[in-house]
């Protein structure tokens, strides 16, 4: 790529500068690395394998999801032994699984089968495959880096994401996240690749769309992911249109092309969702939008510390948001739709809107360190802080760059808000904002990079005057 001879010609260039003046040990490194870019990927997947390995192996009980009582548990594992079984696509109590998509429970149910083909424990397949799966994420967003900003900012987005602790701590947990990381950064990586010259071929978008559906499979949060996307197919559009010139492309293709590029996109989407939809519709009757358990996880995101099954910390409330909660929770058995939870928290806000305001802004807040156990919050808040400062540092220099830079900026931020608004709507904890978490990385990678740029400009020796 052109990222990588970039990368091979500037080491190039230093190695050459200066008559006598010779290469240390790290630019000869960094000079065979650039040359070798598959050696990049092999060395960040071995230690995303190392480091995931390790966290999993002895992360302590508090960064561990409470034994018996998880959606692993209850949702994700019961369908999977089920179809195994031959019984068919079953949950806990013997009924159609509806409570959660399905993309993760056949996902299970795939490396039971590989640990049954293998004889080894199940449990154990599904670990290994969960430090894989994390591991191959690690070098996804080394490539989306790479391809946002160059091989160098890449490689140190690789390095910051396999590090970053809110990543790391997603390992013990066998949720539907780890999975979802994965396919979230592969359909940004081809997205990206697709705008650098040009708006992206049908074909490229077609698979955009249809890996937002399996997105949207895993995990129902990236039901309107599509939005943010083809949201950005419309911006790089006009950003196109404004350097080649309005003559620069038929009249049609200006008008209609990323019109025709977004119709692409959601009908890839729905086309993938399709068969999920048609099977439960034929089984059970029912249409439902990926799952029927949005009402529950909304009620569980808006009544914080009522849950002392799984909440072993306390959240300390505003009396006021505490009496709110409490209302909830004396109406869920009503709440069973998510109109019906809409209509009632709109009349708490005519009620008691300063209430319903500081509920909203307190789980806008814990999106970035909650969890959902109420513990070690503090220290993920710290721990947070200097990640996020260098996140918003690099979106603000991206942003004032303008052109290519100022679009990732803009499409990074889009989907961004949009994981913000779907974690604020429901259990609005840190592992539900994680992978998004992780396509602001590139961005502290380019923060970081300036910083160091900056410094080395200033401890240079300034010419005698």
């Amino acid at each position: 790529m052109a990222s990588e001879r970039g990368a091979v010609v500037q080491l190039e260039a230093t190695q050459d500068a200066g008559t006598g003046v010779r290469v240390g040990r790290l630019h000869a490194t960094l000079l065979w690395y650039a040359r070798n870019p598959r050696m990049i990927e092999l060395t960040l997947f071995a230690f995303g394998v190392l480091v995931m390995g390790l966290v999993m192996a002895f992360a302590p009980s508090g960064f561990r999801p409470t034994p018996n009582y998880s959606d692993y548990q209850s949702f994700y594992k019961p369908p999977a032994v089920s179809l195994l079984a031959g019984k068919g696509y079953l949950g806990i109590h013997g009924h159609t699984e509806l409570h959660d998509p399905p993309g993760y429970p056949l996902l299970l149910a795939f490396e039971f089968a590989v640990a049954d083909l293998l004889h080894v424990g199940r449990e154990g397949m599904v670990n290994v495959a969960t430090v894989l799966i994390l591991a191959l994420a690690g070098v996804l967003i080394y490539r989306v880096g790479r391809a946002m900003f160059g091989l160098k900012i890449g490689v140190l987005t690789g390095i910051l994401w396999i590090t970053y602790p809110i990543e790391m701590l997603m390992s013990p947990y066998r949720f539907s996240e780890v999975p979802f990381t994965a396919v979230l950064y592969l359909t940004a990586l081809i997205f990206v690749d697709g705008n650098v010259r040009a708006l992206p071929s049908w074909r490229r978008i077609a698979v955009v769309g249809a890996l937002v559906g399996v997105d949207a499979l895993i995990r129902p949060q990236a039901i309107l992911l599509f939005v943010p996307y083809a949201l950005a197919l419309w911006l790089r559009s006009r950003q196109l249109r404004r350097e080649s010139g309005s003559d620069a492309q038929p009249r049609v293709a200006r008008r209609w092309g990323a019109l025709a590029l977004s119709g692409v996109l959601v009908l890839a989407y729905v086309a993938t969702l399709a068969p999920w939809e048609g099977w439960v519709k034929a089984e059970t009757g029912k249409t439902v939008l990926l799952s029927d358990g949005g009402p529950s996880a909304i009620l569980n995101g808006l009544t914080v510390d009522f849950h002392p099954m799984d909440e072993r910390g306390t959240a300390h409330l505003p009396s006021d948001v505490i009496a709110l909660e409490k209302r909830i929770v004396a109406h869920q058995k009503s709440l069973t739709s998510t109109g019906k939870i809409a209509h009632y928290m709109f009349d708490q806000l005519h009620e008691h809107p300063v209430a319903v305001i500081e509920l909203v802004a307190i789980k806008a807040g814990r999106s970035f360190y909650g969890t959902n156990s109420l513990t070690h919050e503090s220290v993920i808040a710290a721990v947070q802080a200097p990640y996020l400062i260098f996140m918003v540092a690099g979106l603000i220099l991206a942003w004032r760059s303008g052109r290519w830079r100022r679009w990732l900026a803009a499409f990074i931020i889009m989907i961004t808000a949009y994981m913000w608004l779907m974690t604020i709507s429901v259990l609005s904890i840190v592992r539900y904002m994680g992978p998004t978490l992780g396509l602001l990385l590139p961005f502290a990678a380019l923060a970081l990079v300036t910083l160091w740029e900056w410094f080395r400009r200033r401890s240079q020796p300034r010419p005698a005057v």
